[in-house]
């Protein structure tokens, strides 16, 4: 979508419609995610600092500043002890769009 492009976060990014997933190159691999890594930014207010903590109340990365000011009675934890649980978050998501692919 153009707004996707038009964005400064995520301008760089690469769009490949669903359908068009080519499921057979397998997952990704490390130097795939090599070329995209940098460190996450806050996804609420500031945007423009390093998003250490995960709101589980939110369902949001966000930092340090943001946690004091609009989380302040979340359910936080740091953002490498919340990696885990949403990793399988996301991978559901794959398996269900695989599957949805194989249907086609």
């Amino acid at each position: 979508p153009i707004c996707h492009r038009k964005a400064k976060r995520t301008s760089s990014h690469q769009l490949e419609a669903v359908a068009d997933l080519r499921l057979e190159r397998g997952p990704p691999s490390a130097a795939d995610f090599a070329k995209v890594r940098r460190a996450p930014r806050c996804s609420q207010y500031c945007g423009d600092k390093p998003a250490e903590l995960f709101c589980e109340t939110c369902d949001k990365l966000v930092c340090r500043d943001c946690i004091l000011v609009k989380h302040r009675e979340h359910k936080v934890l740091f953002a490498k002890e919340a990696a885990p649980a949403q990793r399988a978050v996301i991978q559901s998501y794959v398996s269900w769009l695989e599957g949805e692919a194989a249907g086609r």
